[in-house]
């Protein structure tokens, strides 16, 4: 990894995005300090709400009969075509607060109205077995 850049982001879910979710050192990269507060991450769900005077926006999904929200912040995506309703894609740093909360800072954001999203749960869930099969044919090597 290149001194300076942000860790690649790793897909994860909103359901997985908990209050129980923890940042992993080998998930953030190499940089520890990087490890012990943000994560890169990329992220999609459903806008329930946007407020561009606060640069703040809450995402959310229903899985299973519950629902799961992340808050956004949105200062370094403005300004952007928010349709409270819609589905968007979030790429950013996973940042925790004061507490169990967490907030992304999005640096990409782009509406994925059109997208059908089982069919990208199963492709991020194939990319997901696909990167730990390479991973363990790497320690396999060593």
């Amino acid at each position: 990894m290149a001194i300076g850049l942000p860790a690649a982001a790793v897909w994860h879910f909103l359901w997985e995005l908990s209050d129980t979710f923890t940042i992993s050192t080998a998930e953030a990269g190499e940089n520890s300090d990087q490890a012990a507060s943000v994560q890169s991450v990329r992220t999609y769900g459903r806008l329930a709400s946007y407020n561009a005077q606060t640069s703040r926006a809450i995402l959310y999904i229903s899985r299973h009969g519950t629902t799961h929200s992340l808050k956004v912040n949105t200062s370094l995506v403005e300004p952007f075509a928010a349709h409270n309703g819609s589905f968007y894609l979030f790429l950013g740093e996973l940042e925790k607060l004061e507490g169990m909360e967490m907030l992304l800072c999005a640096r990409l954001v782009q509406n994925i109205d059109g997208v059908q999203l089982a069919l990208l749960e199963t492709a991020i869930l194939s990319q997901r077995t696909y990167f730990q099969s390479r991973k363990l044919q790497q320690k396999q090597r060593i």
